[in-house]
């Protein structure tokens, strides 16, 4: 038997493995009751972690950033969702040391799938290039109280709202 045939054969194998473990891995999630959200997949998220939502009834990208803690929205986000930031009492510093104050918003809702938060205050940070969507950021403290679990090879990130039982069917 040929190399070619051979590494063939072998890719083959690894892809239909592969595929079963994600398909494994749904079912054996959605019995936790974990819902499925796609990643967005286009030029513009630089393949990060981005989700679509609606924030404030607007279509919008949701960036789920492990590295930060809160949430934030970018600043040319404001004017799509009819937004007016206002100062806050703290202060923060960049990574060049400049301090600046706070800024802050309030979004009066947004809404994942069947997962729909309240009145959620958010930072107001720069963003590095304009999306084609208003776009915000999630960090580890919503990531945490969801059980998000991320799946690269998928492309999908789940979340569960913090019960490990068992769906029962009968």
């Amino acid at each position: 038997m040929s190399i070619f045939i051979r590494i063939s054969l072998f890719s083959f194998f690894l892809v239909n493995i592969s595929v079963a473990n994600n398909e494994d891995l749904s079912k054996s999630l959605d019995q936790y009751s974990y819902k499925p959200f796609k990643f967005v997949n286009n030029k513009q998220t630089s393949n990060a972690p981005y989700i679509t939502a609606k924030v404030n009834g607007k279509k919008a990208y949701v960036l789920l950033d492990s590295g930060s803690s809160g949430v934030s929205i970018f600043n040319n986000s404001l004017t799509e969702l009819n937004l007016k930031g206002s100062d806050s009492s703290t202060y923060s510093a960049n990574m060049s040391g400049e301090i600046s104050k706070d800024k802050t918003v309030v979004l009066k809702n947004i809404k994942i799938g069947d997962i729909l938060l309240k009145n959620i205050k958010s930072g107001i940070t720069n963003q590095p290039k304009k999306m084609s969507l208003p776009t915000i950021v999630l960090g580890t403290k919503l990531l945490d109280k969801y059980n998000a679990l991320f799946d690269f090879s998928a492309s999908k990130v789940f979340f569960q709202n913090r019960s490990f039982r068992q769906k029962i069917i009968i």
